[in-house]
């Protein structure tokens, strides 16, 4: 069965949240923190719930979630349980929107 998840994500509460002690590690694994500004950070959290939508995972296993980019700059995802997922981020002003297509087995 194929599944869609969807997530958007305020970017400036996004930002607000990330400055609480250890919440990026909670998020995030070391090399998707690398370099990443507030924008980039809030699109990749939004794909992780998106995918955690579209997989029907728990909330919270966020770690389980790799998102990182392909060389020509699309977001790719990886599940460590092995999902089949494909993603897209995109950014709009405040906003940072992501989908999740699932194929569930």
């Amino acid at each position: 069965m194929n599944k869609i998840g969807i997530d958007i994500v305020h970017i400036p509460r996004f930002s607000e949240r990330l400055q609480q002690p250890g919440v990026q590690k909670k998020i995030f694994l070391p090399s998707e923190q690398h370099d990443k500004t507030a924008e980039q950070l809030a699109g990749m959290f939004a794909a992780k719930e998106a995918i955690l939508k579209a997989t029907g995972k728990k909330a919270g296993t966020w770690l389980d979630i790799e998102i990182s980019r392909q060389a020509d700059g699309a977001p790719v995802a990886r599940v460590t349980d092995g999902s089949p997922v494909t993603i897209s981020i995109s950014h709009d002003g405040d906003y940072a929107i992501a989908i999740a297509f699932s194929l569930l087995h």
